[in-house]
């Protein structure tokens, strides 16, 4: 008769030969340190951060200057001390790391919240196991993030945002968009901007306030659709069966055409000023 062993009673042996100590994966924040660093920096600057783990908040303030602040977190003392926040400051530029200590493998990471001039350039903020949010900010962004959100709201400047398992949402973004994730929905209200959304498992809804053009497309789906000049309109897309947009006065957009064909795309109306 052949015996299994549950996969729990295996668990501590497993994290033993990998070298991992249980207790860092159970309570990773047990130990936290608080940190906060200020750097002068005027508007049109650029800001770059790296982070591994934990969560990124982006806000504008009427200051020529950034505060960075947060909390490193780990799972035991000796973790926290070694675990740094690197930041440097030259002229019309700042860069901010979280380094992990070499050879260490146990949860820990940091949180940040940084307030930035409203014009301010977002070189790339990445991160990973954590969201992003970013608002009120006239400057071009790359936000990249896995197993997390990214949220944004009052942008303008061209945008490109990545995500894993996680959705993307956008409020009020003046700006050319390219929107990619996984296993998350894409969210976009009073957009006014060109977007270029997809996802590989969710819905793709987007309320256009004015555009010339929308790309949207979806694992097994891609069209063009044409801006009206009356009233914003919704497209939504669900997964590889997307429902075909309608303008606001009912009239269906043209269907794709069959695989192996490139789409035909609608001229848009001429919008009278």
């Amino acid at each position: 008769m052949r015996t299994r062993l549950p996969l729990l009673a295996l668990l501590p042996a497993l994290l033993l030969l990998c070298g991992c100590e249980l207790e860092g994966f159970l309570d990773s924040d047990r130990y936290r340190e608080d940190f906060q660093y200020t750097y002068d920096l005027k508007p049109g600057g650029r800001l770059t951060l790296e982070n591994f783990n934990g969560s990124v908040e982006i806000l504008s303030w009427e200051k020529d200057s950034v505060q960075i602040s947060g909390a490193k977190y780990a799972a035991t003392e000796g973790d926290l001390k070694d675990l740094k926040i690197e930041a440097q400051a030259s002229e019309g530029a700042v860069r901010v790391r979280t380094v992990r200590p070499s050879g260490r493998y146990r949860n820990m990471g940091a949180k940040y919240f940084i307030r930035v001039p409203r014009k301010v350039e977002l070189e790339r903020i990445a991160s990973s196991n954590g969201s992003i949010r970013v608002e009120d900010i006239e400057g071009g962004a790359r936000l990249e993030t896995s197993n997390g959100s990214v949220r944004m709201r009052k942008l303008a400047g061209r945008l490109d945002v990545r995500t894993s398992n996680g959705a993307i949402e956008g409020d009020e973004v003046a700006a050319d968009a390219v929107l990619r994730t996984s296993n998350g929905a894409i969210r976009l209200t009073q957009t006014r901007g060109s977007v270029d959304a997809s996802t590989s498992n969710g819905s793709i809804n987007a309320r256009i306030a004015k555009v010339s053009a929308q790309k949207a497309s979806g694992s097994a789906a891609r069209t063009a659709a044409s801006t009206w000049p009356s009233k914003p309109w919704k497209a939504t897309m669900c997964g590889p069966a997307p429902r075909i947009p309608r303008s606001p006065s009912g009239c269906r957009l043209p269907p794709r055409r069959r695989s192996g064909r490139t789409p035909r795309t609608v001229p848009s109306p001429a919008i009278s000023t």
